[in-house]
């Protein structure tokens, strides 16, 4: 008799991430070069290289409570044009290639990236977010590649997720104060007095 890890991982296993063309690009390429705001200008590196990236999309089975759903998540490989073409090279990786690892979605009660907008309902374009003690924070939502498979998702769905997502922050800077002033008084000069 064989065992069963889990229910839905029968009814719909994941699918791997796959490398997908820009269907809005002319060209329908697999590298979209970025562009600066006049949409003309690529937009560089540091070192002046074009930069751009590849699009991936896969499709995950998600149970909530009883109610199973397929959810179908996109994400970005980003880097120069040319070490984006020597991997698609080296790999032969083309439209429809199968990567390994896994889209992973991340929630967070901070923006991720400048002028991120917060995540809305789609039906009544309400900001997503949570009231503790008088205060409003929206959640943002941000996918990422990772070739962890055992990358789970982190998400924010109840007040008590969000408590605790600010308990970690928290923590976190509280450590990070902790370490620059272990730094800050280890730099402090010492000087020896001599008795005698």
């Amino acid at each position: 008799m064989n065992q069963v890890n889990s229910l839905f991982s029968i009814l719909a296993p994941n699918s791997k991430p796959v490398l997908m063309r820009n269907e809005k690009h002319p060209e329908k390429v697999l590298i979209t070069p970025f562009m600066q705001a006049d949409g003309a200008t690529p937009k560089t590196d540091l070192q002046g290289r074009p930069v751009g990236s590849i699009m991936l999309s896969q499709e995950k089975t998600m149970m909530n409570g009883s109610f199973l759903n397929v959810q179908k998540r996109y994400a970005f490989l980003s880097g120069t044009i040319e070490s984006l073409q020597t991997i698609l090279d080296r790999f032969k990786l083309t439209a429809g290639s199968e990567v390994p690892g896994t889209i992973q979605v991340l929630e967070s009660l901070q923006p991720f990236f400048d002028n991120q907008k917060p995540k809305v309902n789609p039906t009544t374009q309400e900001v997503i977010g949570f009231d503790i003690n008088g205060a409003f924070y929206p959640v943002y939502y941000q996918t990422r590649y990772t070739e962890n498979l055992e990358a789970k998702d982190v998400t924010i769905r109840s007040v008590e997720d969000a408590m605790n997502w600010l308990n970690a922050r928290n923590i976190k800077a509280a450590e990070e104060k902790v370490a620059v002033t272990v730094v800050e008084t280890s730099a402090i000069p010492v000087t020896e007095t001599v008795n005698g």
